[in-house]
């Protein structure tokens, strides 16, 4: 389940623990699988991670290796 998500996206993670800033979509829209993506999500849901004890570690321990998907043509 943790490696679906991650390729869906995989800023999730490092945003869910700090280890990368919050970005906010700009123009109202939002790049899937992007920065801003993670960055609505973690508004949507980061408080849920926070209030579950070990969630934010245990996803990153289950991301830490993985590798992200490349985008592109």
């Amino acid at each position: 389940m943790a490696e679906e998500a991650w390729l869906a996206n995989s800023h999730v993670p490092c945003v869910l623990s700090g280890k990368q800033p919050l970005v906010a979509s700009l123009d109202g829209y939002i790049t899937m699988g992007g920065e801003d993506e993670a960055g609505e999500y973690v508004e949507e849901n980061g408080k849920a991670w926070q209030a579950t004890p070990g969630a934010i570690e245990w996803l990153a321990e289950a991301t830490r290796k993985l590798k992200p998907r490349r985008r592109g043509r």
